[in-house]
């Protein structure tokens, strides 16, 4: 449906369309060629044919992730923020919108060059391209892990701390009473 509204086929408000028309023909590509890799499954030249696929679908993903963080033109997403079973969301700016899919946007493509460097080992042999590909992919996945590594390490020690002090508010035991 999402192809055919590209295509002004289907019925569908173009006004309520944000994106460019091959952005959109593209996420809609991607469905399909997800739902022809799963139809093909067990058939002979299916295991070739599905790397490709997923080459190709992993490149569609850092497409459209970088036409989100870096294309022209304001962008609007939401954020939402659950905590001890309530949520709350809002409409993000767009600097939060590009930061987040630019996040996402630098990871696929860093994951697009470990495959490349993958499949170029495969069929070239080792080599100084190969290692530079893969090298910047792994460069590229540690930049953009790196503030969630941070966050958990931040979470880790505030719990850390709660726990000192529930232990030294309770006299030394341990918040569940036991032990010391």
């Amino acid at each position: 449906m999402v192809i055919l509204a590209a295509l002004d086929v289907a019925p569908f408000d173009q006004a309520n369309r944000h994106a460019p028309r091959w952005v959109v023909m593209l996420a809609g590509g991607l469905f399909v060629l997800a739902g022809l890799v799963v139809w093909t499954r067990g058939s002979p030249g299916a295991q070739a044919a599905g790397h490709a696929a997923g080459y190709a679908m992993v490149i569609g993903l850092a497409a459209v992730a970088d036409w989100v963080a870096f294309g022209p033109g304001t962008r609007a997403c939401t954020s939402t923020l659950s905590l001890f079973g309530f949520a709350t969301w809002r409409r993000a700016p767009d600097l939060e919108c590009r930061i987040a899919f630019g996040l996402g946007a630098l990871m696929v493509n860093a994951i697009v060059l470990m495959m490349t460097a993958d499949a170029a080992r495969r069929m070239l042999g080792p080599g100084l391209w190969v290692t530079a590909l893969e090298r910047a992919g792994r460069a590229g996945l540690v930049v953009t892990i790196s503030p969630f590594i941070l966050l958990l390490v931040i979470l880790m020690l505030v719990r850390a701390g709660w726990d000192g002090i529930s232990r030294a508010a309770l006299g030394g035991r341990r918040p569940d009473g036991k032990g010391g």
